[in-house]
């Protein structure tokens, strides 16, 4: 038989089968994505906790429920407060409710109108865009629960042996991999320090900034905390800017319809604890190895809930990750 009508017989059945393949992976490749990212930020605690229980198995096991335990259901609460939140702000602005949106908005105006007469703040109208956009995106996740639970659960089955074999993956793709093994191990250490730098260092930060902030409103009596507590560690993202884009206005709410005193105590609780949080805790979590602007994790944050919903918030800053993992190993031309 004639050697080349074999490759290119052979070339089209794996092109073919490749095609098929990802089709068939496709439906389940974000959660494939995301266990991988949690297996890359979570091996070292694996390896340490699998030298005390010594079984992979039982370790693995014991990660994944942890992570259920005090990470998944405290996600999943947060989730739905938020977008419970996020609905009951819509309700009350397209009927009407919340006047002291309309208070603070003329308040607002009037002041900055000395200055530019033409100036006009539709607060109401941003608001309901929002609080819009936010039950859209959430909405798919708390109305389909079936669909959520098996992805969540797919995902965890991933995440287990992800941990457990993760060794034998790295071997397998060495193996099938043409680049040479020095090649192959610099783009998994680049790609490893990338995830690390960007979703274990500075998410983490802006999660704990947000987290903080959403406290201090329940302490000090600001609605909605949890749905302001998520646009803080989004905003915390923001060069220059940061918390203050969300705690601002939370003061200026409380000086107009706080307690007595409650906008000074929510002004401490910002600058002090939120505000010096990011000093403390980056020199223990981020990873030097990879330095990502922090507006750049923003956009990618932004674009992946844009294109995957609410997954993305994980998803763009990891695709982030990769393309500074293959940039970092373009720069040292080793590729």
């Amino acid at each position: 038989m004639n050697t080349k009508f074999q490759i290119i017989f052979f070339t089209t059945v794996l092109v073919l089968t490749l095609v098929v393949s990802v089709l068939i992976f496709w439906p389940f490749l974000i959660a494939l994505a995301i266990s991988g990212m949690v297996a890359v930020i979570l091996y070292p605690v694996y390896v340490r906790l699998l030298n005390l229980l010594k079984s992979p198995s039982v370790t693995a096991g014991t990660m994944v429920l942890l992570l259920v335990v005090l990470i998944g259901l405290p996600v999943v609460f947060l989730g739905n407060q938020i977008f419970s939140e996020a609905q009951g702000m819509y309700t009350k602005l397209t009927t009407g409710g919340t006047v002291s949106v309309d208070t603070i908005t003329n308040t607002a105006e009037h002041y900055i109108q000395r200055y530019v007469p033409d100036f006009k703040l539709n607060i109401r109208e941003y608001l309901t865009g929002f609080s819009s956009f936010v039950v859209d995106k959430l909405g798919g996740i708390f109305s389909g629960t079936l669909d959520l639970v098996v992805k969540a659960l797919l995902s965890l089955i991933a995440l287990f042996y992800f941990l457990r074999d993760g060794a034998y993956f790295k071997e397998k793709l060495l193996v099938l991999s043409p680049l040479a093994d020095d090649k192959d191990k610099l783009l998994i250490d680049s790609v490893k320090s990338a995830i690390n730098s960007v979703l274990f260092g500075s998410l983490v930060v802006a999660l704990a900034q947000g987290l903080l902030t959403g406290i201090g409103f329940i302490i000090f009596g600001v609605p909605n905390f949890a749905l302001w507590g998520s646009i803080a560690a989004v905003a915390a993202l923001v060069p220059g800017v940061g918390t203050a884009l969300v705690w601002i206005p939370a003061v200026i709410y409380l000086y107009f319809y706080g307690g007595a005193g409650m906008w000074i105590g929510q002004l401490v609780w910002s600058v002090l604890l939120v505000g010096l949080i990011d000093n403390f805790l980056s020199p223990f979590i981020i990873n030097k190895g990879v330095n990502v602007h922090p507006l750049l994790i923003l956009f990618s944050i932004l674009g992946g809930l844009q294109f995957f919903g609410p997954e993305g918030f994980l998803i763009g800053p990891l695709v982030l990750s990769v393309l500074f993992a293959l940039l970092r190993i373009a720069q040292i031309k080793q590729v």
